[in-house]
């Protein structure tokens, strides 16, 4: 029998909005001139970035937790039927309402864009089938791994590959250079470490929720510290980029996760 866990009700909840803040502070910088360029309020959108990772690691944590190593017999099925299609649906209609063809080619090839080269913000969808394909090949080698370690060297690799994007410039080498555009951002690879991080958090949820408050202290000052460079990072010039595909991204988000189960630790308040 499945126990609701109720910090993914606050995950999920605080993500939704996250996200319609996020897309409501873009509209606004587009539609009005915002004195001294906005500092303030880019920051404040800037915070609220854990929200699309957030979603990925939920994904994978309640996979670990419910299923452990196996999955149930008809999951792929089930999860073909639930976002899979809706996936299809919908892009269908954002590659005419945002593509504006004139005919069918053009339609055709707005629905490419949409579906395979992260023509939309519906692209986290197909980093949640690449955690479960990932969950299904590995899972059961995972677990005989280090956590920590594996977290660690996961945190590295997802922060390598935004700073690869940020800091190198994309090879004309067209096997290559599509690592650069959008597709980039449908790779796993930038996913890595939240994968990583649901699928142990989920798999250990009783022991990691039975010693949390002993590290109360570590995660707060951490998740401080983690917010100020972040912040330092924009402000400074160095990271100007205002999206969840940052170097410091991972980091930050791995604190924000933190902070809610140790929240939840607390108190496993839900509004009925």
């Amino acid at each position: 029998m499945k126990v609701y866990t109720s910090v993914i009700f606050w995950m999920r909840a605080m993500a939704c909005l996250s996200i319609v803040m996020i897309h409501t502070i873009t509209t606004t910088f587009y539609k009005f001139e915002m004195p001294n360029e906005g500092y303030l309020l880019r920051v404040f959108q800037l915070l609220l970035l854990y929200a699309t990772p957030i979603f990925v690691f939920i994904s994978e944590f309640l996979l670990a937790k419910h299923y452990k190593t196996e999955v149930k017999e008809g999951f792929v099925k089930q999860k073909l039927l639930i976002l899979g299609i809706p996936y299809i649906i919908i892009n269908l209609g954002l590659a005419y309402v945002y593509g504006h063809p004139e005919n069918l080619k053009e339609y055709m090839e707005s629905v490419n864009f949409m579906m395979f080269h992260g023509g939309t913000l519906t692209y986290f969808i197909i980093i949640i089938f690449q955690f479960y394909a990932l969950h299904m090949l590995f899972a059961k080698y995972l677990v005989k791994l280090n956590p920590i370690k594996m977290i660690f060297y996961s945190l590295i690799i997802t922060s390598l590959f935004w700073a690869m994007r940020t800091f190198i410039d994309a090879p004309d080498a067209f096997y290559l250079n599509w690592m650069w555009q959008r597709e980039g951002w449908m790779v796993f690879i930038g996913w890595l470490s939240y994968f990583l991080l649901g699928f142990y958090m989920g798999y250990y949820y009783e022991t990691f929720m039975a010693n949390i408050q002993r590290y109360s202290v570590h995660i707060l000052v951490g998740t401080l510290i983690v917010t100020v460079i972040t912040v330092f990072n924009y402000l400074s010039g160095w990271l100007t980029l205002v999206d969840s595909k940052r170097i410091d991204t991972p980091l930050y988000v791995t604190m924000i996760i933190l902070v809610f189960f140790l929240i939840s630790s607390y108190t496993k308040y839900v509004p009925r």
